[in-house]
């Protein structure tokens, strides 16, 4: 089974949500800051990629690939800023390991 388009923008709106959910949640992060960051990282990674996702031509697998690329390349640019986009990319890679799982499941 290929994963869908509409397949990824809905799991993606999944993993937006349970972000929400558990940053909702101070007793999980409240004296670990770093996890906090973590997962603010994460859902800002998801957002980006739902929102190319949803305004690309390109196939789900070609969209996600591309966007690790670029956030795998923004993480060299500014230590400052590397931990973020490092974080990016591998929520990237995240789903990028669905999609290809999802294509060996009947």
């Amino acid at each position: 089974m290929i994963i869908m388009k509409q397949e990824l923008v809905d799991l993606l709106e999944i993993l937006i949500n349970e972000l929400d959910r558990d940053l909702n949640r101070p007793q999980y992060y409240i004296f670990q800051k770093d996890l906090f960051n973590q997962l603010s990282y994460e859902k800002w990674a998801y957002k980006e990629l739902l929102e190319e996702v949803e305004s690309s031509a390109n196939g789900p697998y070609a969209v996600v690939e591309r966007f690790c690329k670029k956030m795998n390349d923004y993480s060299l640019v500014n230590p400052k800023t590397s931990r973020m986009f490092s974080a990016a990319y591998d929520a990237g890679m995240n789903v990028l390991d669905l999609i290809i799982r999802s294509e060996y499941v009947d």
